[in-house]
């Protein structure tokens, strides 16, 4: 390409100027291919110049079915939180599912999460430090689980797929006490993943406030259960 290129009067000369990728002294990742900037370079006190880098290997592409573009959350600013700017939409799926979308292989979100900017911890006694984790992205089907063994027998499962996730479906009953201080909530869930544990939590308004969010917690305790063999669930 390049000689037609060259005819066209197109400049390529910054195709072979490459940047050099920046050090673990100015991103959290180890795995420096995950970085997605060049090493910085001071333009004055308060401004420097870098070049968005997205290798093959990182996990911005490993996490995606094609690998054919960037995810959106890579070219996302983050605001501040309580504020709101404008974001990228990579593909807005239809309310019909294609089948090739369907079996879009779900996957977990990395840590720290992408342009995430709610300054609450879900668990703070449990996990203080859960800002500072670093976890790559995971097939929900292959999500490590902590100090298993390989002699300790984990089940082998298949992939969940998107056309398996929005098959789920169900209401939702609330009933209010006499003092209407408290309230009892029953789910009737079918379509779930077969033999799974789900967790049921909410977000109140007030979570979201902008000058004293507070964080989510359990619809009521317990807050889990198990959907049987045919994707029941109570």
């Amino acid at each position: 390409m390049q000689p037609a290129a060259l005819a066209a009067g197109l400049d390529l000369s910054g195709l072979y100027q490459r940047p050099a990728r920046t050090s673990r002294l100015h991103t959290h990742k180890h795995q420096l291919q995950n970085a997605i900037i060049s090493h910085p370079l001071r333009l004055n006190d308060t401004l420097f110049d870098v070049a968005l880098m997205v290798d093959d290997r990182s996990e911005l592409m490993g996490d995606h079915a094609t690998s054919q573009h960037i995810q959106g959350m890579a070219l996302s600013p983050r605001p501040a939180f309580g504020q709101q700017l404008p974001y990228r939409i990579v593909r807005e799926l239809p309310a019909t599912l294609s089948p090739a979308d369907q079996q879009l292989v779900l996957h977990t979100l990395p840590l720290p999460l992408p342009c995430s900017n709610y300054p609450m911890l879900f668990a703070p006694a449990q996990q203080p430090l859960a800002s500072q984790l670093v976890r790559p992205s995971y097939a929900f089907h292959q999500t490590p689980i902590p100090d298993l063994r390989e002699q300790d027998g984990r089940c082998i499962s298949p992939p969940i797929t998107l056309g398996m996730w929005v098959t789920a479906s169900g209401p939702l009953n609330v009933q209010l006490s006499a003092d209407r201080r408290h309230a009892t909530f029953e789910l009737a869930m079918t379509g779930l993943i077969p033999d799974s544990l789900y967790t049921v939590m909410s977000l109140r308004q007030h979570d979201l406030h902008p000058a004293a969010p507070t964080r989510p917690g359990p619809l009521g305790v317990p807050n889990v259960f198990m959907a049987d063999a045919q994707g029941r669930g109570h």
